[in-house]
């Protein structure tokens, strides 16, 4: 049984299966509890995963988030990955956030999203200190050879 007080949205998932029917509530969303400076998710994290970060950085604003960031993963090299896809967002450290929760407008969300490996501009400052790390494992090892 469901308890409704106030204007809320609510969605079920049904299914049958030969003669048994489950019912599940996917998502129960109390409108009268979202108070001032407060904001509703419209979606789970799950559901912004693999969308474009600007979709979802709009997406978010628009429902009311004041301190949105972003986080590049350079990782793309073989290119089955498209350049700008969200792999998680987080919001106020929680990144397992479902439809209907509640957060403060000024939390800290944070969109971590795939690039090209090959665009990273800290990319030849990595290579220089692998390369030093390298020369001085040498030097250590001669050393001691």
């Amino acid at each position: 049984m469901l308890k409704v007080e106030g204007d809320c949205n609510v969605s079920y998932k049904i299914e049958c299966h030969k003669d048994e029917i489950s019912i599940e509530v996917e998502y129960k969303e109390n409108l009268d509890d979202i108070g001032e400076n407060e904001v509703m998710i419209h979606s789970s994290m799950a559901d912004y995963k693999h969308n474009n970060y600007k979709d979802v950085e709009e997406e978010l604003k628009k429902l009311g988030f004041t301190n949105i960031k972003t986080k590049i993963l350079y990782d793309i090299e073989l290119g089955w990955t498209n350049e700008g896809e969200t792999e998680s967002v987080s919001i106020n450290g929680k990144d397992d956030f479902k439809r209907g929760d509640i957060f403060a407008d000024s939390d800290e969300v944070i969109i971590t999203y795939h690039m090209k490996a090959e665009d990273d501009p800290l990319k030849e400052k990595r290579l220089k200190i692998q390369i030093l790390r390298l020369k001085r494992m040498r030097r250590r090892y001669l050393k001691k050879n």
